[in-house]
């Protein structure tokens, strides 16, 4: 390969990486060769499969600069595929590194019972591939997960059955209490009153009427 060949793929397939780290799809860098079909599952550190993930895959060929970028996004069972460029032999490997876009955060929801926790996906695995030599066994990548967030709710409880509407029972404050209680209470006062003043007019009466003399004898 000429020195300009060589500086002209290097520049392509800088474009094209930062295509793909940018979160555009980017097909190979000059494909002139056909392509090798490079298979991977993604799972969480207890081996649970993490669906909906994009990846980046970088494919680089030293010396002579040869990089390509691709992007994919994993399925329901967390497996992905991509036609890479047949570059690297057993003697002069290439490069296969996958990672997590770094534009955006990656994120799986577990729902456990009436709690769903928000989990961050993170991954970079770099691996020595020779594909000019043929297809190679799919890739086995984990990722580290880390809890970002979690939300609970609560499950409404229906009343036991015959217990009416199950409306609660409204107690009033102390005050409106102690205002009905004063309320109902019979008026002692008007009549104490009223007893009061006819003692003090019979009294007034009896200061006030004249007592009959005796009479003097002669």
């Amino acid at each position: 390969m000429r020195p300009l060949d060589r500086w002209l793929r290097a520049a392509v397939a800088a474009v094209v990486m930062a295509l793909a780290w940018g979160g555009v799809v980017a097909p190979a860098v000059l494909a002139t060769d056909p392509g090798v079909t490079v298979s991977g599952s993604l799972v969480d550190e207890h081996g649970t499969a993490l669906a909906g993930i994009h990846l980046v895959i970088e494919e680089q060929l030293p010396p002579d600069g040869g990089l390509a970028g691709f992007q994919v996004v994993t399925d329901a069972s967390g497996e992905f595929a991509a036609d890479l460029e047949p570059w690297g032999t057993a003697g002069a490997p290439a490069t296969l590194t996958v990672k997590t876009p770094t534009d955006g955060l990656e994120v799986v929801e577990v729902v456990d019972g009436t709690c769903t926790r928000s989990f961050s996906v993170v991954v970079d695995a770099t691996q020595d591939v020779a594909l000019a030599d043929g297809p190679i066994d799919p890739l086995a990548i984990k990722a580290t997960t880390e809890l970002i967030g979690e939300v609970c709710g609560t499950t409404a409880t229906p009343p036991p059955a015959g217990a009416g509407t199950g409306r609660p029972t409204v107690t009033p404050p102390p005050t409106d209490a102690f205002a009905r209680h004063e309320a109902s209470s019979p008026d002692r006062l008007g009549p104490a009153l009223s007893l009061g003043f006819a003692i003090g007019l019979v009294a007034a009466i009896l200061l006030l009427t004249p007592r009959p003399r005796g009479r003097r004898r002669s």
